[in-house]
C-alpha cells in the first residue's frame, strides 16, 4: 500500500476528514462540513462500534473511512462481521489509490478482530467488484394503490410510537433479526435515531404489553400543485405476529383518504402475488404485455477476507454424506496466485484446510466475488455455473457445489451505514 492507514481520533484530522467527505458526497444533504465534524467527535468519543480511520501519505490526510463492529445474523446464528461506509477521498488525490489502500486496510483489520466477512454499499459497484466484492441480494421497489392494505382487520393494540418506545422497538426488530439471513443485530440507540430522524413517524403494535410490529413512514408530497396530495412512503417495518401484520395493513389501507400511493421495498422477488393489484402508477407496457409493478436495485455487497477464518467462524454445516471438494479461488487483491484448498467435513462442520495437491478431488473454480455471493445465498450454484462465475471440472464438483449452497436463503439487510 501507498498509504499509511490509521484510526483518527484528533480533532484536527477529524476536521480534515469531514471537509473531504464534505466535498465528496455533496448530494447527501448535509448542512455543512462542521456538522459532520461535530458528528465525528462525538463517534471519537464514544469509542463505540464506529471508528474514523484516515489515510496518510507524507503526513497529509488524503481520504477517510467509518468502519462498523456488526453482529450479522448467518442461517439462524450470528456472526462478527466489518462494515465500511463514508469512504472519501480527497479531491486533490483522486486517481492516486487512496480508496484501494484504505479498502484493503479495511479488509485486513476486519480479519485481525474475527471479522471474516465485510460489507459495503458502493458508490460504485464495478469499482468494489475489482476489489472483490461480491453483489448481494436486490431490493424492490413497489409504489401501489393504497387499497392494496386493506385487510378488514381490527385496530386493536394500535398506537402511534415515539423515540422513547425505541427499547421497546428494537426488541421486535432483534427478534425478526434473530430468525433472518443477512439481518443485523440493532441497538436502542440505533433505533432511536431512526424514530428522531426529521419527517419520521411511527406506529406500532402491542400485544401483552410488547411490541410485536411496527411500520415507520414518512408523507412525500404526490402533486406540485395540490398539497394535500401526500405518498405515505414506508421507511421500515417489522412484525412477529400474523396478528401484527394484518393490524399494520389495515393501518396504511386506512390512509388511503390521504395517500393514493404507498412506496415501500421488500427483498422478496414474489412480492407481487400479495398485491391485489401490483402495477405503478406509470401505465408502462413492456413487450407484449407485462405491466410495470415495480423497480429492481443492486445495493449492499459482501466479501470473505479469509476463507479459512470465515469456515471455521460460520460453523457451516456440512451436507449429509460430503465428500472433500477441492476449491481454487482467485483474489487478485489479497493474493498474488490463486488460493487452493479443500472443504472437508470434521465432526458435522465443514472446514476449509489450504493446499496445493488435489490431485484427484473433485474441484470448482472460482473468484472470491462469486464465493463471497455463493455463501451468503444471493447467487445460486446454478446461475454460477451455467454462466461461468465457476466453473467444475467434474459432474462431482458440480454436484458439491450445489449441495453446499443450493439451499442457502437469500439475504435480507435493513441496515444502512
Amino acid at each position: 500500500m501507498n498509504h499509511e492507514i490509521r484510526p483518527l481520533t484528533q480533532k484536527e484530522e477529524l476536521a480534515a476528514y469531514a471537509r473531504i467527505a464534505f466535498d465528496a458526497y455533496p448530494g447527501f444533504g448535509m448542512e455543512d462540513a462542521a456538522h459532520l465534524e461535530a458528528y465525528l467527535v462525538k463517534i471519537v468519543e464514544k469509542a463505540g462500534s464506529v471508528r474514523p480511520f484516515g489515510a496518510f501519505r507524507n503526513g497529509n490526510l488524503t481520504g477517510g473511512m467509518l468502519v462498523y463492529d456488526y453482529s450479522m445474523n448467518y442461517r439462524g446464528a450470528f456472526l462478527p462481521v466489518g462494515g465500511v461506509g463514508l469512504v472519501a477521498v480527497d479531491l486533490l488525490h483522486k486517481k492516486e489509490h487512496v480508496c484501494k489502500d484504505l479498502i484493503t486496510s479495511f479488509i485486513l483489520e476486519s480479519r485481525d478482530r474475527g471479522q471474516m466477512l465485510t460489507l459495503l454499499y458502493p458508490f460504485r459497484p464495478d469499482f468494489y467488484y475489482k476489489l472483490g466484492y461480491g453483489y448481494g441480494s436486490p431490493i424492490y421497489e413497489y409504489r401501489v394503490r393504497t387499497e392494496n392494505f386493506t385487510q378488514g382487520s381490527t385496530k386493536e393494540g394500535l398506537e402511534h410510537a415515539f423515540p422513547e418506545d425505541r427499547e421497546a422497538m428494537v426488541r421486535c426488530y432483534n427478534q425478526v433479526a434473530g430468525v433472518t439471513h443477512g439481518m443485523i443485530e440493532r441497538s436502542g440507540s440505533d433505533m432511536g435515531r431512526l424514530l428522531a430522524k426529521k419527517g419520521h413517524h411511527a406506529v406500532a403494535v402491542r400485544e401483552k404489553g410488547d411490541v410485536t410490529g411496527y411500520v415507520i413512514y414518512k408523507f412525500e408530497s404526490a402533486h406540485k400543485n395540490n398539497f394535500v396530495a401526500n405518498d405515505l412512503v414506508i421507511i421500515e417495518r417489522m412484525e412477529t405476529t400474523p396478528q401484527s401484520r394484518e393490524r399494520l395493513n389495515t393501518f396504511l389501507g386506512g390512509q388511503r383518504d390521504q395517500c393514493a400511493y404507498v412506496t415501500y421495498r421488500t427483498f422478496d422477488a414474489e412480492e407481487y402475488h400479495l398485491l391485489a393489484d401490483p402495477r405503478d402508477p406509470s401505465g408502462d407496457l413492456v413487450p407484449e404485455v407485462y405491466h410495470s409493478s415495480h423497480r429492481g436495485a443492486v445495493g449492499l455487497m459482501y466479501r470473505i477476507g479469509d476463507i479459512e477464518g470465515f469456515f471455521r467462524e460460520a460453523d457451516f454445516p456440512a451436507p449429509q454424506d460430503w465428500e472433500t471438494l477441492a476449491l481454487e479461488v482467485t483474489d487478485t487483491l489479497l493474493e498474488k496466485e490463486p488460493l487452493t484448498g479443500c472443504l472437508v467435513q470434521k465432526e458435522g462442520r465443514l472446514h476449509f484446510l489450504p493446499r496445493k495437491d488435489v490431485e484427484g478431488i473433485p474441484m470448482v473454480r472460482t473468484g472470491i466475488q462469486a464465493l463471497s455471493s455463493l455463501v451468503m445465498g444471493a447467487l445460486s450454484p446454478g446461475k454460477a455455473l451455467k454462466d461461468s462465475l465457476a466453473s467444475a471440472d467434474s459432474k462431482e464438483a458440480e454436484n458439491g457445489l450445489l449441495r453446499l449452497c443450493g439451499a442457502l436463503e437469500k439475504p435480507r439487510c435493513w441496515t444502512s451505514f
